[in-house]
């Protein structure tokens, strides 16, 4: 009897194990750079199952000769967030280099350039998870992308809006929404320049063109220490028109 009761109290403990680990496997994962507030928006990834093949890499020659080595572009062509790491291996099956991918978004694509000291010919992930991002998103949302300064950093972002969208409420529930989104995957929050079609000026550079800051109709400038945002009128002296929190 006294060994049955054992018995028993160790299946539970097991059990209990076992749900404790499957608890922890699940839980979203912190970037290395992540900001202080990560763990606030942590609740809006969501562990969710896919296929790792979606996690596709292309490897080319950088040039004509061995030692100038390989552009490899790596894409995630899931609709969630990926974790996992990345191996690429020479012919023999050796690994030539691996890296740790934590929330790597969903479209997302790096590149980079390698020289290993032999080929690359073909890769593998491992220790795949995936994760839903659940914020809502904005009922309207801006073509974006981010803009150099002189130093070819990646400082601002540009806002593009259709004619009429580019309001004060818009750009509430899209600094919401991309400022949880910048916190998940570890990155910097940038201020957003935001343009509405119907006046935005542009500047030509290298046959490729940019949006003139000028133009701008408004400007969201981040706090991420204190997770508020303001919504700057540009055309009026940078006047803040509305100072808020992020959710």
């Amino acid at each position: 009897m006294r060994n049955h009761t054992a018995l028993k109290a160790f299946l539970i403990v097991l059990g209990l194990t076992a749900l404790f680990a499957g608890y922890l496997y699940i839980q979203p994962m912190r970037p290395a750079n992540a900001a202080e507030c990560f763990r606030d928006y942590s609740k809006y990834l969501k562990f969710s199952p896919d296929d790792p093949e979606k996690i596709l890499v292309y490897t080319e020659y950088a040039g004509d000769y061995k030692e100038d080595g390989y552009y490899v572009t790596v894409q995630n062509t899931s609709e969630k967030y990926w974790c996992g790491v990345l191996e690429l291996k020479d012919e023999a099956g050796n690994s030539v280099y691996a890296e740790e991918y934590v929330n790597f978004g969903p479209g997302e694509v790096k590149a980079f350039h390698l020289t290993p000291s032999s080929g690359i010919s073909g890769y593998k992930t491992s220790r795949n998870k995936f994760y839903r991002f659940t914020y809502k998103m904005p009922e309207v949302m801006p073509d974006e992308s981010n803009d150099q300064n002189g130093a070819g950093d990646y400082a601002w972002m540009n806002l593009l809006y259709k004619e009429g969208e580019c309001t004060p409420e818009r750009l509430k529930e899209y600094a919401s929404y991309i400022f949880a989104k910048k916190i998940l995957e570890g990155n910097e929050v940038l201020d957003g320049y935001c343009y509405d079609r119907a006046s935005v000026q542009y500047t030509e550079e290298d046959g490729i063109r940019y949006p003139l800051r000028d133009s701008a109709v408004y400007v969201i400038v981040f706090d991420a220490e204190n997770k508020s945002a303001k919504i700057v009128d540009s055309s009026a002296n940078m006047e803040v028109l509305e100072e808020f929190s992020l959710k």
